[in-house]
């Protein structure tokens, strides 16, 4: 997806995000960032960008729990993270 576009393109709408998905696919990453990119224009959730007010894909879902790097590396390890049965 190199290469110049109009400015009403999305790549020409979200330069910055066009610039990071380029970066990607320099490093090597091609294969997985064009999968990405077609699961997101498909609706899923394996890709979404923001940039001046623009979403591209799907924002993933509120993670049900989350847990601090403190208290998972506590005495117990992640198991106690559960409640005291």
């Amino acid at each position: 997806m190199s290469g110049a576009r109009p400015a009403g393109s999305l790549r020409g709408r979200m330069p910055r995000v066009a610039a990071f998905v380029d970066a990607l696919r320099a490093a090597g990453w091609a294969d997985d960032v064009d999968a990405a990119l077609r699961n997101a224009k498909a609706g899923g959730t394996d890709f979404w960008a923001s940039e001046g007010g623009i979403e591209f894909g799907a924002r993933p879902a509120a993670a049900g729990a989350s847990f601090s790097a403190d208290r998972l590396l506590a005495v117990g390890g992640p198991s106690s993270c559960r409640g005291k049965d």
